[in-house]
């Protein structure tokens, strides 16, 4: 079984929650370090497993851990949220400069519609369009990839909350 940070974040998250999701993102090497200095493992995810699956008292030590270090935790917390948001904000000022340039880079435009009129376009297949059951399983799988992109294209273009798994 590959063991990674962010399936140690979850599986730490119940006894230190802010511990297991800084462990799934950007910062989950550095916390990594203090999880396993905390454990007295080796810094490798797999280490860490380990050491929690040996030591009933590991999930305790995370937790008391994770108050004595909550202020730092909490300051790596805001900059995985500050990245985010630097992330988003960029692309938008993209698209904003390009304007202002009077530049003429439609890509964003052209991805936007075919990926709408795509997702429309296979709910109208499934629909009214008699398909063979191999064909049809080919159209559930692109409108489910298609769903999730026209969703992050209404987030870009009208605005989101941060994402439900951060």
């Amino acid at each position: 079984m590959k063991f990674d940070w962010k399936g140690i974040g979850q599986t730490v998250a119940s006894a230190a929650p802010i511990i297991g999701g800084l462990l799934g993102g950007p910062a989950g090497a550095s916390v990594g370090a203090l999880v396993s200095s905390v454990l007295g493992c080796e810094n490798s995810p797999q280490a860490v497993n380990a050491a929690i699956a040996k030591d009933p008292q590991a999930m305790a030590k995370l937790r008391m851990a994770e108050m004595d270090h909550k202020e730092d935790l909490e300051k790596l917390r805001l900059k995985e949220i500050e990245i985010y948001l630097d992330d988003r904000d960029s692309a938008r000022s993209r698209q904003v400069e390009l304007a202002k340039a009077g530049s003429a880079d439609n890509t964003q435009t052209v991805l936007a519609y075919g990926s709408t009129i795509g997702f429309f376009g296979c709910i109208f297949a499934m629909f009214y369009i008699d398909t063979a059951p191999a064909m049809r399983d080919v159209l559930l799988v692109l409108m489910g990839t298609l769903s999730g992109t026209v969703k992050d294209l209404y987030g870009y273009y009208f605005g989101s909350s941060k994402p439900d798994n951060k």
